[in-house]
């Protein structure tokens, strides 16, 4: 769903607010989404896992994830592919 609406989110004359409701509307269908505002719930998760998948980067370009390579992000494939 964040693929599908990549290039929107990325878009400056989009309202994000909008798109983040329908990625957590399609979401439902698969997993349960929780909180009053959905798509900030969403939004949220997503800013969460690129600040712990750049973090892992940092870690891992400074040779300090060497030794913690279990620890990696969930996504990371995807995440890759995104950013």
């Amino acid at each position: 769903l964040l693929e599908d609406n990549w290039e929107s989110l990325n878009d400056s004359k989009t309202s994000k607010n909008q798109i983040w409701k329908q990625i957590a509307d399609g979401l439902e269908e698969v997993f349960i989404v929780r909180g009053q505002d959905k798509g900030n719930t969403c939004k949220t998760k997503w800013e969460n896992m690129r600040k712990e998948y750049r973090s892992y980067l940092s870690k891992f370009q400074t040779g300090s994830a060497a030794s913690d390579t279990k620890k990696n992000p969930s996504s990371l494939i995807t995440l890759k592919k995104l950013l």
